[in-house]
């Protein structure tokens, strides 16, 4: 089978891909295939040839497949996963996390001799995960967290629950699934799931042996049960704990995820702007809490898709940093208006923008040395534009920061 590349953008296309046309719910690709083909395609494909070339290339190199999905995490234990296993084994990363952009990782970045796949699976509608399982049935299956994400189109955490089992029922029959044992709802679609005769490893953030020793970088609780998980998944696919103890000292986390980043006047920043969910946020707060000693600081922006409990859940951010000790909190967007009315003017200093006033933050901030920012919110509130204007070395933020590259031109 020869292969080839292909792209779904075509100011991104490069000499020699193949334009792939795709009718989504906002656009049209099939607009575009002639500046595709300005920029250098070959050729442009359809949707249907897409998933046709995908399956038959993952059908001719048949590599172990792991799929990962969850409300929160799922993008850090793949990249564990991923940076676990590499160091072994021929292995593919499938960070574009639908059935489309899964086909379009196996074509381009998937080698004949790939042992592992690596793909993280997302969903926001019922069925979604079905139909990316069909495509790509995994040999092991992982559900990090399920909450508050997607409520805008689900409506219910029960209904987000069954959505994300889908992927324990897409799994082939002699798979394990690795379970999140502390979250409630994946313990119950787990229990349903083990009824059926279906076999599930649970983890926590405890070790499951003595030989696995977690790093000490990594931040936040939630991120030692994501190691831990991952570490059980390498476990599955041959390495042993001592092995991965060591694999451990070089992890990283992805970009957006609790990075420490280098700030002006010597501050430090925890970059947490990739996404935002009300979980995830009660996350970052109490990390900023463990790190440093002087003042600490949060920017934080709107969590978006919450539906009818969007309210509630910013109203309750704000009722915990009152129980927090955060000397400075800046709220940025319509949504996050509720965080900062929420919070006792003798617990910190707030201020409020409805839109994301980037220099008109930094100047409230007043970053002193030694100042511990948090920077979060939601993909769609772009806070990583906070993070960049209070880098110390804001030359590095292709590197170091999300949402970095051209399509983010905007």
């Amino acid at each position: 089978m020869e292969r080839f590349r292909v792209s779904t953008d075509s100011r991104l296309v490069k000499p020699g891909e193949y334009f792939v046309a795709i009718k989504g719910e906002n656009t049209d690709g099939h607009k575009f295939i002639e500046a595709a083909l300005r920029n250098g395609a070959c050729g442009v494909l359809g949707e249907r040839e897409l998933y046709k070339a995908a399956k038959d290339r993952i059908n001719l190199i048949n590599p172990i497949i792991i799929g990962v999905t969850g409300s929160s995490g799922k993008t850090t234990v793949t990249a564990f996963i991923y940076q676990i296993l590499s160091t072994k084994y021929n292995c593919c990363l499938g960070s574009l996390n639908t059935k489309l952009g899964l086909s379009v990782n196996v074509l381009n970045d998937m080698d004949e001799k790939c042992k592992f796949f690596i793909a993280e699976m997302g969903m926001d509608k019922a069925g979604e995960l079905k139909e990316t399982t069909d495509m790509f049935p995994p040999d092991f299956t992982v559900i990090t967290t399920i909450n508050h994400v997607h409520l805008e189109k689900l409506g219910t955490v029960a209904a987000i629950a069954n959505a994300k089992a889908e992927i324990l029922y897409g799994m082939k029959t002699t798979g394990t699934a690795v379970l999140n044992s502390r979250n409630n709802w994946i313990r119950k679609v787990g229990v349903e799931f083990a009824n059926t005769g279906g076999k599930v490893l649970w983890f926590s953030e405890k070790p499951p042996a003595e030989e696995l020793i977690l790093p000490k970088n990594i931040l936040g609780e939630h991120n030692h049960r994501n190691i831990v998980c991952a570490a059980i998944v390498a476990n599955l696919c041959g390495l042993s704990y001592g092995e991965i103890s060591v694999i451990l000292n070089n992890i990283k986390l992805p970009k957006g995820r609790l990075n420490l980043i280098t700030g002006i006047h010597r501050s430090i920043i925890i970059d947490d702007t990739y996404n935002a969910n009300p979980e995830s946020m009660k996350y970052a707060l109490e990390v900023l809490c463990e790190v440093g000693s002087k003042r600490k600081v949060a920017i934080l922006g709107d969590m978006l898709e919450l539906g009818k409990f969007s309210a509630r859940d910013h109203i309750k951010v704000g009722q915990l940093i009152n129980r927090l000790a955060i000397d400075r909190v800046a709220c940025v967007g319509e949504r996050s208006s509720l965080i900062c009315a929420q919070i006792n003017s003798g617990t910190a200093h707030r201020f409020f923008s409805n839109t994301l006033q980037t220099q008109e933050i930094v100047r409230w901030l007043k970053i002193r040395e030694g100042d511990t920012i948090l920077v979060k919110g939601s993909q769609g509130v772009r806070m990583e534009r906070i993070t960049n204007a209070l880098m110390e070395n804001p030359e590095k933020a292709p590197d170091l920061l999300v949402r970095q590259d051209a399509r983010w031109n905007n």
